[in-house]
This record gives structure tokens, sequence and C-alpha cells, in this order.
């Protein structure tokens, strides 16, 4: 784990076992992991040029658009964060792609290209 890691958990309060790595704690960092609907609870670490640094419970850093974050979030913040796949828009977006690519097709790819006229100037 990398020092700075170590130095947020510090100033954050997150409880070590000596190797780095954040204890588990109650109301802290925890995580439900990669399935459907998982939730999150990532500590804001630091806030800047438009981007959050949002602290994982395995010690891994996001980077995270802050224009995306609840108002009042500030660094030392904990944010719940809930991740879903939306199929429905998942389909309408690959519908909308292959309409695009058939007007392409039907547009561009019917015909062989023309050979350039070349004309030398003297």
């Amino acid at each position: 784990m990398s020092t700075s890691t170590q130095n947020i958990q510090h100033s954050l309060g997150i409880p070590s076992d000596g190797s780095g790595q954040a204890l588990e704690r109650k109301g802290s960092i925890i995580s439900t992991g990669g399935r459907e609907g998982s939730k999150y609870s990532l500590t804001v670490t630091k806030i800047d040029a438009g981007m959050a640094i949002l602290l994982t419970s395995n010690n891994q850093l996001i980077e995270f658009p802050s224009y995306l974050l609840p108002p009042g979030v500030q660094p030392g913040s904990v944010i719940n964060l809930q991740l879903s796949r939306n199929i429905s828009q998942e389909e309408q977006q690959r519908q909308a792609l292959r309409e695009v690519q058939e007007h392409i097709l039907k547009e561009f790819g019917t015909s062989l290209p023309k050979p350039p006229v070349l004309r030398v100037l003297m």
C-alpha cells in the first residue's frame, strides 16, 4: 500500500492493522461487492479541479466527478454509491447505433470509391 493511502487513512481516522490494511468499522467503509445493485460506502479524501478522490474499503482510490456528489460533501464525508445496470437503456442505445450504422452503410458503403483525378500543374 502506498504511503499516501496510509496518510489519507490516518488523517481520516481509519483504523489500520499495522500492515496498512484498513479495518472494517461500523458506519465506515463497506461494500457488498461487484453484484447487480451493489452498494458501496466510500470516504471522500480530496476534492480538487472538479474531481473527488474516493477511498474504498480495500484501499482503492477512485477518481469521481465532483459535480455528481451531493451538496455539502467535503473531505472526510462518507457517501453511499449504488451501482446497477440499465438494460432497457442499453437496448435503446444499441438500436440507435444500429440505425446509424445502417444509414452509413446505405450512404457510403454501397458503391466503390471513384479513383482520384490527378493533374500535373506546370
